[in-house]
């Protein structure tokens, strides 16, 4: 069985990186938006998250801009605790 895609925003703080190998740990393909790439973006792309460089505010509309993070059917998880 193919698993969709799953894109996590706040990858790269605590929530978010618990999401990550979670998801990862589920079999899915886990795609993590970091603003940089940095030790923490570094960290959860070791995991096996694929990495993909944008502002969060830049993308507000995930579902419309979902051609650029080539995600396909997908699953998206915005995983900051707070704003």
């Amino acid at each position: 069985m193919s698993r969709a895609k799953t894109l996590v925003t706040g990858a790269t703080g605590m929530t978010g990186s618990h999401t990550v190998q979670l998801r990862l740990k589920r079999g899915h393909t886990v795609r993590v938006l970091a603003h940089n790439e940095d030790d923490r973006s570094m960290r959860v792309q070791a995991l096996g998250a694929e990495g993909v460089r944008g502002q969060y505010f830049e993308s507000l509309n995930l579902v419309s801009t979902r051609p650029r993070f080539n995600l396909g059917p997908a699953a998206i998880w915005w995983a900051a605790p707070s704003v």
